[in-house]
């Protein structure tokens, strides 16, 4: 089973040398598509529904 931790983007931060000491870096582009990714497929595992099905329910998109 996948993790859907942070440590993904715990790991991106450390990669690029941050001291941990606000504010944090910005993101490359990239982790913030894959923690995307990784949380909409953890709501799909949890709801059993389609995440962007979710949205145009909601009025998101």
């Amino acid at each position: 089973m996948p993790s859907f931790d942070k440590q993904f983007v715990r790991d991106a931060l450390d990669a690029m040398g941050w001291d941990h000491d606000p504010p944090a870096p910005h993101l490359d582009p990239e982790v913030i598509t894959e923690t995307r990714a990784k949380y909409v497929e953890a709501f799909e595992r949890l709801t059993g529904r389609s995440f962007e099905a979710h949205l145009k329910e909601v009025g998101a998109v």
